[in-house]
C-alpha cells in the first residue's frame, strides 16, 4: 500500500476531532489502521512494535483472578497452557454448539472448554476455570485491545499529556459472512465500546485500496484473489469514473469457507504427526489426548509451511515432545503438495465462479496464504499464463487500508476524492407471508432502501406474520397488529414492506404499511421487534452486563500491569543497590553501619520477591521501592559528598537551624497563650462567652504528644551541645569515624524534620481558630468604629516556615 495514495484521497477532516478505527480482523491476525487529526497514516503496532495483532486472547485463573494475555504473550500462554487459548474466534462467531464449525475448534483446541452461552442461544461460550465468557465477549477483548493501542497511538503522537478515545469503527470481513455471524461481530465490537460504522466486504477493501493510487479513464474488471487463514474469497470488481467519482462495484463473488492457511497447516500437522507416530511407539490417541503436544505440532506445521514457501524442504524438531520423546523428521514440499492433491480444485473454484465468462484486466493476489507456491502454480494453469497475475498490492496490509477507505466513505465525518462504493447483497435477501417468497434484495440489487408489495397477504385484516430469510434460511419472524379493517377498508387492503440493507449488510424490516386499496390516503405504518427461532442476538441489556464485565478485567488488567512493572522495578533497584555496597570506593568510604543496613535490606526484600504475596498491593510495593531508592540515595551522598556532609561547617550550620527551629516553636507558643488572651479580653468587653464561641469554631487541633515534643526537643538541645563542644574542640570532630558522625547528623535531620511537622501543624489550625474566632467579633460587634481597633491587636503574629 502506498500510503501517500491515502493521504491524497484523505485531505480534510471535516468535524474537529473525528476519528475513525479501521480493522481487517482475521483468522489468525487482525490489522489495524486510525485516520484522527495529527495521526500519519500507518499501521496501528503492537505493544511489541509489530504490525498485526493476534487474533486471539489467553485466558487464564491466577490466585483468584482472571488474566488475559495478548498477542505474543497469549501464544506463550497456550504453548504452556493449552486450555487458555482462544484463537481462531472468527470461524466461530454466529455459530451454533452443534455446528461442524465448532466441533473442528473442539478438536483442535482441546483444552478448551465450550459450553452453551444459555439453553435460549445455544451459541458459542467459553468456561474459563468456572466462568463463562460469551464468545462475543472474548471477540469484545480482541478489539478492545486493538481500541487501546490505537488510543495510546494517538495520544503519544499528539504528546502533552492528551487523551483520547476511540468510537467509530470499520471492519472487513468476508462477504458470505450470514447476518447472524454479522450481528454477533456487530455485538462484540459494542462490548468494547464501538460503534460499527460499516462492515465492508474484504474484496471491496483490497480494490479500493488498488484504486487509491490509479485512474480509470475506462471501466475496468478486475479479481481480488484472497487466500487467507481460514478461507478463500474471488471478488469481481468493476472501476469506473464518473464526473470525477471514483465508483468501486463487486459484480460477482465466489468462496470456499474452510480452503485457507489453517488447512495447509492442518495438512502439514498430519504429515509430522504420522511421521512421529511411525518412528516410535505411541498411540495416537495418547499423542492427540495432549493438548500441549498438539499445540507444539501445530506451532511447528507453522513454522514449516512458511519454510516450504521458499525451499523444497524443511527439517522439524521439537524437543520432548510427549513422554521424553523428541520429535525430528523431514518433510519436502513435494510430500506436501501430494498430500493436498484432493483439494487443489477447491483453489480455482471461487475464482471460476466470480469471473464466469467476463474478460478480466487482473487477478489480484491478497492474503498471506497466496504466497504459497501450489496455489499460485495452480492459478497460472488455469488462467493460462502468469500475466494475468498481479502483485501490486502488499497481500498483508492492503485489506485494512481499504477498510479505511470504505469506511470513510461510509461515515460521512471526512472530505475526501468522490468514491461511490456500491457492494451488492452476495445471497437473496427474502420476506415470506401468506405462503408466498418476495425477494427483496439479490446479487444484482445495488440500491440500499426498497419497498416491496407482499401479495401473499393482501385484503388480510387483524394480524400479519412476515417472516425474513437469508438465502433460504429463517433468521426473524415478525407479527404485526393491523388494525384496518374492512369497515375502514371496503376494498380490500395491501401491504408494503419497507426494508433497509444498511452498511454493515444487516437486513432491516423498518416497517410494514398497510394500504386500503382504492383510497391510498388511509393508511397504518405497522412496526414490529423480530423474534429469531435460530440464531439469537444479543439483547441491550445482556451487552452492558458484558462491557460492564470487561471494563472490570481491564481495570484489573491494568493494575496488575502495575504492580507488575513495580514489582520489576523494586528488583532491579535491589540488584542495583546490592552491587553498589559491594563496590570497593562505598565499602572504603561509606558508613558501615549504613552499609550494613543496606545489605541486610537488599537481602530481606530479595526473599521477599521470591514470592509475593497476593495481598501485597501497589501501595505496599511502592513503599518497598522508595525505601530502597532512598537508601540508594542516601548512600551515594555520603559517599561522593561524605567530607562536606560531616564537617565541622555542616554540623554549625545544622546547630544554627536546629537553634532557630526550637526559637520559632518556643515563641509561637507563647503568641499562642497571648492571641487567646487578648481575644478573650474581647469578648469579655462585649458580654460574649469566649469558650463558646470558641467551641463554634470547627478546627481539627493536631495531636501533639507533649512529652514526646519535649524529648526531640532535648535531643535537639543535646546536639547543639555537642556541636558547641566540637567549635570549641576543633580537633576531636576529626578523631570520630563517620558512623557516629553520620547517626549523629540522621538523629537531628529527623528530630528536626518531626518538630517542623508539629509546628506547622499547630501554626495552620492557630490562624483558622483566630479567624473564626474574629469573625464572630465583628458580626456581634454593635461598635463596628472600635470593632478594628480591639480586634487588629489579636492578629497572629507571623512566623515564616521553618
Amino acid at each position: 500500500m502506498k500510503v501517500l495514495g491515502l493521504v491524497a484521497l484523505i485531505f480534510v477532516i471535516v468535524q474537529g476531532w473525528a476519528s475513525l478505527l479501521a480493522i481487517d480482523f482475521g483468522q489468525d491476525y487482525s490489522k489495524a489502521a486510525l485516520v484522527a487529526p495529527g495521526v500519519a497514516f500507518d499501521l496501528i503496532l503492537t505493544d511489541e512494535a509489530k504490525r498485526k495483532h493476534q487474533s486471539g486472547v489467553a485466558i487464564s485463573a491466577k490466585d483468584g483472578e482472571i488474566e488475559r494475555k495478548f498477542n505474543s504473550h497469549a501464544l506463550s500462554a497456550c504453548t504452556r497452557s493449552p486450555q487458555s487459548c482462544f484463537f481462531e474466534l472468527k470461524s466461530l462467531i454466529g455459530r451454533q454448539i452443534d455446528e461442524p464449525q465448532v466441533t473442528r475448534f473442539e478438536k483442535k483446541y482441546r483444552g478448551v472448554k465450550i459450553v452453551p452461552a444459555s439453553s435460549q442461544r445455544r451459541t458459542v461460550a467459553f468456561d474459563v476455570d468456572g466462568q463463562v465468557y460469551l464468545l462475543e465477549e472474548v471477540l469484545g477483548m480482541v478489539l478492545e485491545e486493538i481500541k487501546k493501542r490505537a488510543e495510546l497511538h494517538w495520544d503519544q503522537t499528539l504528546g502533552g499529556g492528551s487523551s483520547n478515545t476511540i468510537s467509530d469503527v470499520v471492519l472487513s470481513v468476508p462477504g458470505f459472512l450470514d447476518q447472524a455471524q454479522r450481528t454477533a461481530l456487530v455485538d462484540a465490537a459494542e462490548i468494547a465500546g464501538l460503534n460499527v460504522v460499516a462492515l465492508i466486504d474484504d474484496g471491496l477493501a483490497v480494490a479500493l485500496n488498488y484504486a487509491s493510487t490509479r485512474d480509470f479513464e475506462q471501466k475496468q474488471y478486475h479479481v481480488i484473489y484472497d487466500v487467507g487463514a481460514g478461507s478463500t474469497k474471488a471478488t469481481l470488481v468493476s472501476f469506473s469514473k464518473e464526473n470525477e467519482t471514483l465508483r468501486v462495484e463487486n459484480e460477482g463473488y465466489g468462496y470456499d469457507e474452510t480452503f485457507g492457511g489453517n488447512l495447509f497447516t492442518e495438512s502439514l500437522q498430519a504429515i509430522i504427526e504420522d511421521k512421529f507416530l511411525a518412528q516410535n511407539k505411541i498411540k495416537p490417541e495418547t499423542l492427540w489426548s495432549d493438548a500441549r503436544a498438539m499445540n507444539r505440532l501445530w506451532q511447528s506445521a507453522e513454522k514449516a509451511k512458511l519454510v516450504l514457501s521458499a525451499n523444497s524442504e524443511t527439517k522439524v524438531s521439537v524437543e520432548s515432545l510427549i513422554n521424553d520423546i523428541d520429535l525430528k523428521v523431514v518433510v519436502s514440499r513435494d510430500e506436501f503438495e501430494e498430500y493436498m492433491t484432493e483439494h487443489m480444485d477447491r483453489i480455482v473454484a471461487p475464482l471460476a465462479a466470480a469471473v464466469g465468462d467476463r474478460k478480466v484486466e487482473s487477478v489480484i493476489l491478497a492474503g498471506g496464504s497466496t504466497r504459497v507456491p501450489f496455489v499460485q502454480k495452480h492459478l497460472v494453469k488455469y488462467l493460462g499464463s502468469d500475466e494475468l497475475l498481479s502483485k501490486n498490492v502488499n497481500a498483508d496490509e492492503a485489506a485494512v487500508f481499504g477498510t479505511l477507505l470504505g469506511g470513510i466513505s461510509v461515515s460521512g465525518k471526512f472530505r475526501t476524492r468522490p468514491i461511490e462504493l456500491v457492494q451488492h447483497a452476495t445471497r437473496n435477501f427474502e420476506l415470506a407471508a401468506g405462503g408466498q417468497m418476495t425477494v427483496v434484495f439479490n446479487e444484482t440489487t445495488a440500491s440500499r432502501e426498497a419497498s416491496v408489495a407482499l401479495p401473499g397477504v393482501k385484503d388480510t385484516f387483524g394480524d400479519v406474520q412476515v417472516d425474513f430469510f437469508e438465502a433460504g434460511q429463517l433468521f426473524a419472524q415478525y407479527k404485526f397488529k393491523n388494525e384496518l379493517n374492512s369497515t375502514v377498508c371496503p376494498n380490500g387492503v395491501e401491504y408494503f414492506a419497507n426494508c433497509t440493507l444498511d452498511p454493515r449488510k444487516l437486513f432491516v424490516l423498518r416497517s410494514l404499511e398497510a394500504v386500503c386499496v382504492g383510497d391510498e390516503a388511509v393508511r397504518s405504518s405497522l412496526t414490529a421487534k423480530p423474534s429469531h427461532p435460530g440464531y439469537k442476538p444479543l439483547g441491550s441489556l445482556a451487552k452492558y452486563q458484558s462491557a460492564s464485565r470487561l471494563r472490570s478485567l481491564t481495570n484489573q488488567d491494568k493494575q496488575r500491569q502495575q504492580r507488575d512493572a513495580l514489582i520489576n522495578s523494586l528488583e532491579a533497584s535491589l540488584y542495583d543497590l546490592r552491587g553498589y555496597t559491594e563496590d570497593e570506593n562505598v565499602v572504603a568510604n561509606g558508613p558501615p553501619s549504613m552499609v550494613r543496613a543496606a545489605r541486610k535490606m537488599v537481602s530481606e526484600l530479595l526473599e521477599w520477591l521470591e514470592d509475593v504475596p497476593a495481598k501485597a498491593t501497589v501501595k505496599d510495593i511502592q513503599e518497598k521501592y522508595d525505601d530502597v531508592r532512598v537508601m540508594r540515595i542516601k548512600l551515594e551522598t555520603l559517599v561522593n559528598h561524605g567530607d562536606r556532609l560531616l564537617s565541622l561547617e555542616e554540623f554549625t550550620r545544622l546547630k544554627e537551624k536546629a537553634l532557630e527551629t526550637m526559637y520559632k516553636l518556643q515563641d509561637f507558643m507563647v503568641v499562642m497563650s497571648q492571641d487567646a488572651l487578648s481575644l478573650r479580653a474581647n469578648f469579655t468587653e462585649l458580654g460574649l462567652d469566649f469558650e463558646e464561641a470558641n467551641r463554634r469554631v470547627k478546627v481539627k487541633v493536631p495531636e501533639v504528644d507533649e512529652q514526646e515534643l519535649e524529648q526531640r526537643m532535648k535531643r535537639i538541645s543535646d546536639f547543639v551541645g555537642v556541636v558547641d563542644h566540637f567549635e570549641t574542640h576543633k580537633d576531636e570532630i576529626d578523631t570520630k569515624d563517620k558512623e557516629t558522625l553520620f547517626d549523629l547528623r540522621e538523629t537531628v535531620l529527623e528530630e528536626l524534620k518531626e518538630v517542623q511537622s508539629t509546628y506547622r501543624a499547630l501554626k495552620q489550625a492557630h490562624e483558622k481558630r483566630i479567624r473564626g474566632l474574629k469573625e464572630q467579633l465583628k458580626k456581634a460587634d454593635k461598635k463596628p468604629e472600635g470593632a478594628g481597633d480591639k480586634t487588629q491587636e489579636t492578629e497572629p503574629s507571623g512566623h515564616d516556615e521553618l
